[in-house]
């Protein structure tokens, strides 16, 4: 909190040094938003759903040179030699939608230093500023709204408004995120975000993960690829969001419409072989006040470990990772323990077919005190079909993660992006369940996206319970009372329209089919379904 702190005034200084000078580069450039502009889409990768990042396209009319009626630039760069105005500038337009990134820190704008007259995009103008002789910076940031119809899904007297619940609410998510990225030379930058998020016109009061308003979301100093022996380097000291591999275990959660983030220090060993992190953080504690003070680090709960990604492999991916969760919380049930997770991740294709696997074993010691044993398993294999109308890909799944005789004993899944694996609903979290799904995606459009994702959910130990996505017990049920291990099946649909590359809607609906656990365990608040449905707007900038 001290080092946050410290850094404000030097972040602001900065900001208004690099809007004056984005301000006087600009002179008569203007932008126009052209709704006819080719434009290419971001490719998606592996933790791509609920995440899209894209943009206005905005041409400045001084970059074109001759236009030709809007058709396209004519300088050589652009031309590519070809005289069609499609050579040069669809590399950079290409560039262009995937230059916003999950992590914004991890944003490239470097298309912008080879661009030439090709066009430009909604917020580049304030990106790449050199400020004096030595800073470079970027300034930016993202504006998201989305609206929720939620069915027998929330409810004011369940334990966080969370599982099966039976009573209903709408309201409207807005979120704002702006950033600034500033690096001296090649070998130093500091990186300062602000994130306020509102949750407006429900019945009741938001979630945790819907509020927080006006907060410092990243800010950290950062030393980068320093040559040390046959690879490099870099340490990053604050405070900062957090993405690891696919992001099961530790993710910024961007489905939530605060995000996630911690405060610690973090250092990166690029090899020839491997790409090694090692990290030590504590997760954020959300103040309640909201404006009256900034959040601080929880001093009870503490994240470490070192994360791996092996790259001699011809054609496949792997990673391997330890991770460590110690919690002395004694505010909430379960809450003190000390785990460590030994897992990896192998995946790739051959040919059309593709497959993933992630395991995970878990030892350590529970709030009990009993001795912690747990694993999680996820196994997929997937066909794309190229030659078929949308060109759809097919995956099977199978996730299993661990539960236990006792309450809380069972599989800890840390920070992750649950929203993403066990269905867009969120009614169950990575503890003590079987889920056999199916994933449907095809490309409708050069724009529009389809999704399909159906899930059947069972409880892996049916002395145990359900749990919810922050790994409390559903209801606060106790052990032995679960009436049968069929929790139910859902089904979720999503469409993706990216507009352009800088903005997308997504449109999602899901219901939940319950099953016999409802209708067998005494004390569930509901035993019927549950729907779901969302329209969300995205513009970065």
């Amino acid at each position: 909190m001290r080092f946050s702190k410290q850094l404000i005034s030097s972040v602001t200084a900065l900001a208004m040094s690099a809007g004056a000078t984005a301000l006087a580069q600009q002179g008569s450039y203007y932008d126009t938003i052209t709704s006819n502009s080719s434009v290419v889409n971001a490719a998606e990768d592996d933790t791509s759903i609920h995440e899209a990042s894209v943009m206005i396209s905005v041409f400045e009319a001084a970059d074109l040179g001759d236009t030709k009626g809007g058709k396209g630039c004519t300088c050589d760069s652009c031309l590519g030699g070809k005289g069609d105005g499609k050579g040069g500038c669809a590399a950079v337009r290409k560039a262009a939608a995937a230059s916003h990134k999950n992590v914004f820190y991890d944003n490239d704008f470097s298309y912008l230093c080879n661009s030439g007259c090709c066009d430009t995009y909604l917020g580049d103008r304030f990106k790449r500023l050199a400020v004096g002789n030595c800073w470079t910076v970027d300034v930016g940031g993202q504006y998201r709204m989305r609206f929720h119809n939620e069915q027998n899904i929330n409810n004011l007297n369940i334990p966080n408004f969370l599982g099966l619940t039976g009573d209903d609410d709408n309201f409207l998510l807005q979120r704002t995120r702006l950033y600034l990225n500033a690096e001296y030379g090649s070998h130093f930058r500091f990186y300062g975000e602000m994130l306020d998020a509102v949750s407006e016109f429900g019945s009741g009061p938001p979630r945790v993960i819907e509020e927080n308003r006006t907060e410092l979301q990243n800010l950290f100093i950062e030393f980068r690829k320093l040559d040390v022996g046959a690879g490099t380097v870099g340490a990053r000291v604050g405070r900062q969001e957090i993405q690891l591999g696919a992001q099961r275990m530790v993710s910024p959660l961007d489905w939530a419409n605060t995000r996630r983030t911690f405060e610690g220090a973090r250092v990166m060993w690029e090899g020839e072989s491997w790409d090694i992190d090692g990290f030590w953080l504590r997760p954020m504690t959300q103040d309640a006040a909201h404006f009256k003070a900034l959040d601080s680090p929880d001093l009870d709960r503490q994240l470490y470990g070192v994360y791996g990604t092996y790259k001699d492999l011809c054609r496949d991916n792997l990673e391997a990772y330890w991770l460590a969760f110690d919690s002395k919380d004694t505010t909430v049930a379960n809450g003190t323990f000390r785990y460590d997770t030994l897992g990896t991740r192998y995946w790739g294709a051959e040919g059309n077919w593709l497959y993933e696997l992630e395991a995970a074993v878990q030892f350590g010691t529970n709030s009990d005190d009993s001795a912690h044993s747990a694993g999680a398993v996820t196994a997929g294999l997937g066909r794309k079909f190229p030659c078929t109308v949308f060109s759809p890909t097919l995956w099977g799944y199978y996730d299993w993660a661990s539960g236990d005789n006792t309450v809380g004993n069972g599989y800890h899944h840390y920070f992750p992006l649950a929203h993403k694996y066990n269905g867009f609903m969120d009614i169950f979290g990575r503890r003590n369940i079987h889920d056999i799904n199916l994933l449907l995606t095809a490309d409708l459009t050069d724009k529009v996206k389809f999704l399909a994702w159906y899930h059947y959910f069972m409880l892996a130990n049916g002395n145990d319970v359900p749990y919810n996505v922050d790994m409390t017990n559903f209801n606060g049920q106790a052990a032995g009372t679960s009436g049968s291990r069929d929790l139910g099946h859902e089904i979720d649909f999503l469409i993706t329209h990216n507009i352009s590359p800088r903005m997308s809607m997504l449109y999602g609906y899901s219901h939940f089919f319950a099953g016999n656990y409802y209708a067998t365990t005494a004390g569930v608040p509901y035993n019927g379904d549950a729907d779901f449905a969302y329209v969300q707007f995205q513009l970065d900038f």
